[in-house]
């Protein structure tokens, strides 16, 4: 929502640029509905949004929540360890990729935001570092669902059964 407006440190050409895409939207958005009225439109509009906003929780629960993330407290912590390891590569199929603007790609964009949703690939494939993440498939990342806790020990997250498996037996304190 905060996008939609310019702030005062913005250039002049993305404010014009800023709400001439508000202008836009707007008349789209009157025309839709006096074309075919409020409630058809929403729901038409609803869905898609419905829908759009789950897929990306989910682009973003799977790029930071997967078997060997980054995780380490701040005396250790290094940027590009964090951005490389700490972030997945989702490997997407190229019509996901397409759709998602290659944000499956985000260790690079961890590396460095500015990088334009279309170059990212690119520079995956340029950055020695960056080609030796490993992928994410579309398996792997609804096996992701089911882990839930990081084991410091072993320098990964574990889902609640594991956890179990790891404890010790507890002990008795009475010694019965």
């Amino acid at each position: 929502m905060l996008a939609r407006f310019p702030h005062s440190y913005s250039r002049r050409s993305d404010v014009i640029g800023t709400m001439g895409t508000n202008l836009a939207l707007a008349g789209i958005v009157t025309a839709a509905a006096l074309t075919m009225g409020i409630g058809p439109y929403l729901a038409i509009q609803g869905p898609i949004m419905y829908v759009a906003s789950a897929v990306g929780v989910w682009l973003f629960f799977i790029q930071h929540q997967f078997p060997s993330v980054y995780w380490v407290r701040d005396a250790e912590w290094s940027q590009i360890k964090a951005s490389l390891q700490g972030s997945s590569f989702y490997d997407l199929p190229p019509i996901l990729r397409w759709f998602t603007g290659n944000i499956g790609f985000h260790h690079v964009h961890h590396l460095d935001p500015r990088i334009p949703n279309y170059m990212l690939k690119a520079c995956a494939e340029a950055t020695p570092e960056a080609r030796v993440v490993k992928p994410i498939s579309l398996r792997g990342g609804f096996a992701s669902l089911r882990l839930h806790l990081y084991d410091e020990e072993h320098g990964g997250l574990i889902s609640f059964r594991e956890a179990k498996l790891r404890m010790p037996p507890l002990r008795n304190p009475k010694g019965s």
